[in-house]
């Protein structure tokens, strides 16, 4: 009886750091498309959109602005301009984001 409850509290354990790992708060991953690029420009803390010319602000870093993207969600979330350089506009995405931070951009899931 008490190795069958030794048993059972392990696995439980190993459900609550499952569940903990695949559903971390403030995380939200979705599928949207992109309707918008932003890159800096030259005043501190601002982007502009490549299509739109539409001028937006973003948080300032060691090297530079970030740049942004707008996506179909009506979100505008910041990205690492080196990193995501090769998405295009009205490209399906699939996303996740932490606040106005993407943490991971892909096309396929």
């Amino acid at each position: 009886m008490k190795s069958k409850a030794a048993v059972l509290i392990g696995l439980l354990i190993v459900l609550l750091i499952l569940l903990f790992v695949f559903m971390r708060p403030g995380m939200v991953a979705e599928q949207v498309e992109i309707i918008e690029k932003y890159y800096p420009q030259g005043e501190a803390g601002t982007a502009i959109g490549i299509e739109t010319n539409e001028v937006i602000d973003v948080t300032k870093n060691d090297e530079g602005s970030s740049c942004a993207m707008k996506f179909s969600n009506d979100k505008i979330l910041e990205i690492d301009c080196d990193r995501y350089l090769d998405f295009r506009n009205h490209e399906t995405v699939y996303i996740e984001y932490d606040g106005k931070q993407i943490t991971d951009i892909r096309r396929k899931k």
